[in-house]
C-alpha cells in the first residue's frame, strides 16, 4: 500500500491521467493512496477553495456510484453485526443467506 505525507493537511489528489479527483481535509500526517494517485497540498483551505474537481462522471453515474455504496456500506455494517454478535450458527447462516439474496435480486 502506497502512503503520502500531508504537511498542511489541505491539497488535492490526481488520477493517473492527471485529473484533479478530490480535494482533502485531513489531519496532517501520514496516509494511505492509492498506487496510481499523487497529492498535492495547498498552502490552506481559502486555497483549496480555489481548486476545481474534475467531474469524471454523469450524473447518472453519480447516482449509481452512491446507491452502490450505499448497498456496500450496510451489506458490511450487517456482515459485522453478524460477525460481532454472539448468535448460533444457524441464525448466521440465515442471516447470510438473506444478504446473498438481497444482493443477488431473488
Amino acid at each position: 500500500m502506497k502512503y503520502f505525507e500531508t504537511k498542511t493537511g489541505v491539497g488535492y489528489m490526481k488520477d493517473e491521467m492527471g485529473r484533479i479527483r478530490l480535494k482533502y481535509d485531513l489531519p496532517i500526517g501520514r496516509h494511505p493512496i492509492s498506487e496510481m494517485w499523487t497529492t498535492h497540498d495547498v498552502p490552506d483551505r481559502l486555497h483549496l477553495d480555489m481548486i476545481q474537481v474534475e467531474n469524471v462522471l454523469t450524473p447518472e453515474q453519480q447516482e449509481r456510484a452512491v446507491h452502490y455504496m450505499t448497498q456496500y456500506n450496510q451489506t458490511l455494517s450487517e456482515l459485522e453485526e453478524i460477525r460481532n454478535t454472539d448468535m448460533d450458527i444457524k441464525t448466521k447462516i440465515e442471516k447470510l443467506t438473506a444478504i446473498v439474496e438481497r444482493l443477488a435480486g431473488v
